[in-house]
């Protein structure tokens, strides 16, 4: 049984105040199983879906929270507990991986911060967003991977963690194919919410397609000087509203990683290039249509 919410959840959240790389090593062994405590719940945020649930017990507790933005496969996870350690640093490397998979996730950064009153606070880790198949762009530009099947969401059985300076633990998912039946559920609702039917769009001969390929909408010269300059890397999941031409009528952030600029700029340049060839209703008549993606900036 996985309980639904549609109220806004609203963690207050402080963030560690010193920037700081450190290293992990990437290792094959699982740590501590921790099993689930408490059931999956759904929150039907407004303009997101949050699936969590509590893991262990005690010292060893670990609520995992998996957010996405809309109806694509990527999700971005939170993880909230003291067995996570505290942080003096805002970032650090870590491995989190989806297990079992024919990919190995890649070390990763993840943002440390805290929740709770000063006297009571409680570690908390962002990651970078994941898939449950591991599968991340070889480089900068546009996404250009397989969607993630029903089967892979049916084998992810755990979460791997490893984070800098802590020991490795497992989250014990037993299946992810409910808890991800949930949030189509929502991510459906959260369609319907842009003025789309579901339904119809799924029941359609043909959905919009790129016209070119995705990874060449933002181009090495694109990349913002600023950021360069400063060797910043950021992550940008953006929706596109598609007319019956194929134009792009608009472009929308989902969520992205800092600065705050990125976002918007991010939707300028894909604007600038994305094309497309409609999408048909079951009539074979062009018809609006939407386009989910995710830009990466990454320097090099």
């Amino acid at each position: 049984m996985i309980a639904a919410a549609h109220a806004r959840a609203r963690w207050a959240v402080a963030l560690a105040p010193v920037i700081a790389l450190l290293t992990v090593s990437a290792t094959d062994q699982p740590g501590d199983l921790l099993k689930q405590s408490g059931p999956w719940n759904m929150d039907y945020a407004t303009n997101a879906c949050h699936l969590s649930a509590t893991f262990g017990e005690g010292k060893n507790e670990v609520k995992a929270r998996f957010t996405r933005n809309g109806p694509q496969d990527s999700l971005r996870v939170t993880l909230m507990g003291s067995r996570l350690g505290y942080q003096s640093e805002l970032r650090s490397r870590a491995q989190l991986e989806f297990r079992p998979s024919s990919e190995k996730s890649a070390l990763s950064f993840v943002t440390h911060g805290s929740v709770g009153p000063k006297n009571a606070q409680i570690p908390v880790v962002f990651s970078e967003s994941m898939r449950l198949d591991n599968m991340d762009s070889p480089g900068s530009g546009v996404a250009d991977l397989p969607r993630v099947t029903a089967d892979t969401e049916k084998a992810v059985s755990g979460l791997y963690v490893k984070l800098s300076g802590r020991e490795p633990f497992t989250l014990d998912l037993v299946s992810m194919a409910a808890p991800m039946a949930a949030m189509r559920a929502c991510t459906d609702d959260l369609v319907r919410s842009w003025g789309f039917d579901p339904a119809e769009i799924a029941a359609r001969p043909k959905r919009a397609e790129p016209a070119s390929k995705p990874g060449q909408w933002a181009q090495t010269g694109d990349y913002p000087d600023a950021m360069l300059a400063r060797g910043t890397s950021a992550i940008v999941d953006f929706r596109l509203v598609i007319d019956e031409t194929g134009a792009v009528a608009n472009c929308f952030v989902l969520g992205s990683t800092t600065p705050a600029t990125i976002g918007p700029y991010s939707c300028d340049v894909i604007k600038r290039r994305a094309k497309f060839t409609p999408s048909l209703d079951k009539d074979g008549k062009p018809a609006k249509d939407y386009y989910i993606n995710r830009i990466f900036w990454r320097a090099t």
